[in-house]
């Protein structure tokens, strides 16, 4: 449930059917997309994540992100057994792109042309917690008149999204990083944004001291899909330049709250900005 100007709404974030074995996942319906290892493994449970908030690059279509991270579709993951090492391999199929970002197709696809996701990835190489790998992402964009995408009227845009990951969440150590490269070609025209993050932190008792860079750089400002006519109302917000650094303590208050403190400090076209924010996050 979210508060929004016009009061409170009920967005459905996930809801799927899923078959499991010891190596095999196989899910049907609307999911978070197999991109990397956060968008996964911290869905929505923010006092289990180390800082306040997602990374740029992977916060939600409506929240200013910039990659598809909700995928309607069908998913199959086969991996390792648990706590053992191996290869990962996941394969996504979904509806593609609505004529914004965060106009997520839930009861259909504009077009015949299918998103297609794949992620391929190694666990437990030199350490049990030790992931790593490699995103592909393939769609096909439905053209959309001037007064929805004026900076490419009425032609299709062929995406390709490009991505690495790696994750370790060992006893003390805890790292995280990804980043993601988003391609769109259009009437000739080929736009790029590329998002990185590095994330550090250490484990003293229920103390987590931590350490995130994040940057981001490309055409974002010129994108034809990310620059929507402003009279469509879009919550998509052009990924422009940036480079952001936080400092952080995150406090375990018991299993399910946590207590987080940062600053942060970003600097960006626009000029620089500067933060200082306490967190209580809780869930069950």
């Amino acid at each position: 449930m979210e508060l929004g100007d016009a009061g409170t709404v009920v967005d459905v974030e996930r809801a799927y059917l899923e078959y499991r074995t010891a190596r095999w996942l196989v899910s049907a319906g609307r999911t978070h997309a197999e991109f990397g290892y956060w968008n996964n493994a911290f869905h929505h449970g923010r006092w289990l994540q180390l800082t306040i908030d997602r990374p740029h690059v992977l916060r939600f279509e409506d929240e200013g992100g910039m990659l598809p991270v909700h995928q309607i579709g069908a998913t199959v993951v086969y991996g390792p057994r648990r706590g053992e090492g191996g290869v990962e391999l996941a394969v996504g199929v979904g509806n593609g792109h609505g004529r914004v970002l965060e106009a997520i197709q839930n009861a259909g696809d504009n077009n015949l042309d299918k998103s297609v996701l794949v992620r391929l990835g190694v666990v437990g190489l030199g350490h049990p917690s030790l992931r790593l790998g490699v995103n592909l992402a393939l769609d096909n964009i439905e053209p959309e008149p001037a007064m929805v995408r004026p900076l490419a009227p009425d032609v299709s845009i062929l995406e390709v999204i490009g991505g690495a990951y790696l994750s370790l969440r060992a006893e003390h150590l805890l790292v995280f990083s990804e980043a993601y490269s988003v391609v769109h070609r259009a009437a000739g025209q080929t736009y790029q944004v590329t998002d990185g993050f590095f994330l550090v932190g250490y484990r003293l008792g229920k103390l987590i001291p931590y350490a995130q860079v994040e940057s981001r750089f490309g055409d974002g400002d010129k994108d034809p899909y990310y620059n929507p006519d402003p009279s469509v109302g879009s919550l998509t917000v052009p990924p422009t330049n940036y480079v952001e650094g936080i400092g952080g303590l995150h406090y375990d208050l018991s299993p399910w709250s946590a207590l987080k403190f940062e600053v942060t400090g970003r600097n960006q076209d626009s000029g620089n900005d500067y933060r200082v924010e306490l967190n209580w996050s809780f869930g069950r």
